[in-house]
């Protein structure tokens, strides 16, 4: 796919959409989980925060349990699990077996006596730690009360492992997703855009002449361009008839008018005005080639490179040579023809008819005995060698060849203008047209055009 493709331009537009879309969604349902993962936490260690109240004796002056906490990490050392009670007005302080010889630093943190306080801190392993605080005031047997400081952690490397799990294994899933929403985006598109490529093979169709209109069973959302371009192929091909006619109709009045003149030039010279003649015959003659010329461009038409239409090198050229075989210019030639089989090009029948035509009857007229003709096919284009013996030309000659309406040898017959339909049939369907002298020793006129596929 080119950078200018809108496929390809839709097909990223949806794949950053996509791409993007699950990116943020993976990062809100992996910050979503985690505060799952450290509510459920804080759940847990209000729970053995509220046991722990319940189970302090603080009549004690060391502050002690009146029973062990049921979860067994608070017994084992750096268990993972932490409990501590401490007496903000002695600086006495009580922990579980879990914290061995550290204690939980909460000195200075603001710690609310109305309700669990969550804190981060740093556990006795030095690793991050979530904790639960509160200071309750107990009573006393002895009267009063005795405010104390409780705190409950837990190492956070469980809950970041978890969190860590859950991202990776979100995000593989995000990526398999990824590519199914591409792969349907691109399909999407594909088919989203196959009437389109419809209407492209339909266009090059009417413009290699194999149809005269898009037909065919079109989305409504294009069904105003189907109808816009057969309604534009119509009023062209109109505009093109009626070119024609118009330029035929003028040329048969023209051609008329110029009959009369070669009749007044006629009685001229008939009345001994031999310039006068000379001169209105010279003027006719080149209004007629003038006349010749335009009616063989007008027969022409503009073709697409890309079309699927093609006409076979060797059968055409067979066919002037056959005709031209019958002239007796003809009949005295040599004629080798060297067409290599299934050489196609991307040209119409009669332009080609009209091209060749004129090369090979140019080629009749300048050659002494032989004249060859030979063809093949070479990356994408059909290259086609018309040869004579003949006088050759010299370079400034080459340089003149072909130009509208110039004859090299007044003497042959002619209107000049042959080689100069060549040039436009040649131009008009990009191809190539050059000029060298042959191994035969006259002219060698080379003409490359693009190469169609085989003919059926």
């Amino acid at each position: 796919m080119r950078s200018h493709s809108l496929r390809l331009r839709l097909i990223l537009i949806w794949a950053l959409a996509i791409v993007l879309s699950l990116t943020a969604a993976g990062v809100v349902l992996t910050a979503l989980f985690a505060q799952h993962i450290e509510s459920v936490a804080i759940r847990r260690l209000t729970v053995d925060l509220n046991r722990l109240a319940a189970l302090i004796d603080a009549d004690d002056p060391a502050i002690r349990l009146t029973q062990s906490m049921s979860d067994p990490r608070f017994e084992i050392p750096y268990g993972g699990i932490y409990w501590q009670v401490r007496d903000p007005a002695s600086g006495q302080v009580s922990r579980s077996r879990s914290t061995w010889d550290q204690t939980l630093d909460t000195v200075g943190r603001p710690i609310s006596a109305n309700e669990p306080t969550e804190l981060r801190l740093t556990d006795p392993e030095g690793a991050k730690a979530m904790a639960v605080a509160r200071v309750l005031s107990f009573e006393l047997a002895s009267g009063g009360t005795r405010p104390l400081e409780l705190v409950v952690a837990e190492d956070a490397e469980a809950t970041d492992l978890a969190v860590a799990a859950y991202r990776l294994d979100m995000f593989r899933a995000l990526l398999v997703l990824a590519g199914i929403l591409v792969l349907a985006a691109w399909t999407q598109v594909t088919l989203g855009l196959a009437p389109l490529k419809a209407i492209r093979r339909g266009v090059s169709a009417i413009r290699a002449g194999n149809a005269q209109r898009l037909e065919g069973a079109f989305p409504t959302e294009v069904q105003p361009l189907v109808a816009e371009v057969n309604d534009l192929t119509q009023a062209q091909e109109l505009a093109i008839q009626f070119a024609r006619e118009r330029a035929a109709d003028l040329a048969h009045g023209l051609k008329g008018n110029l009959q009369v003149l070669n009749a007044e030039a006629h009685e001229l010279r008939l009345k001994g005005d031999e310039a006068a003649a000379q001169a209105i015959e010279g003027l006719t003659q080149e209004m007629a080639r003038t006349i010749d010329h335009q009616l063989g461009l007008s027969r022409l038409r503009r073709r697409s490179p890309h079309r699927a239409a093609a006409t076979d090198l060797g059968e055409g050229v067979e066919r002037i040579v056959r005709t031209l075989h019958k002239t007796a210019r003809g009949a005295e030639l040599d004629w080798a023809v060297e067409i290599a089989p299934g050489t196609p090009v991307s040209l119409d029948g009669p332009d080609l008819a009209e091209l060749l035509g004129a090369l090979i009857e140019n080629a009749t007229k300048w050659a002494k005995t032989r004249v060859r003709v030979s063809g093949l096919r070479e990356e994408g284009f059909s290259r086609l060698c018309i040869e004579d013996d003949g006088p050759g030309l010299s370079d400034a000659q080459v340089e003149r060849l072909g130009q509208r309406g110039v004859r090299l040898d007044e003497t042959r017959s002619g209107s000049g203008i042959g080689l100069s339909i060549v040039r436009e049939i040649v131009a008009l369907n990009g191809g190539e047209l050059g000029f060298s002298r042959s191994t035969l020793g006259g002219l060698c006129v080379l003409v490359r055009l693009p190469a169609g596929p085989p003919p059926l």
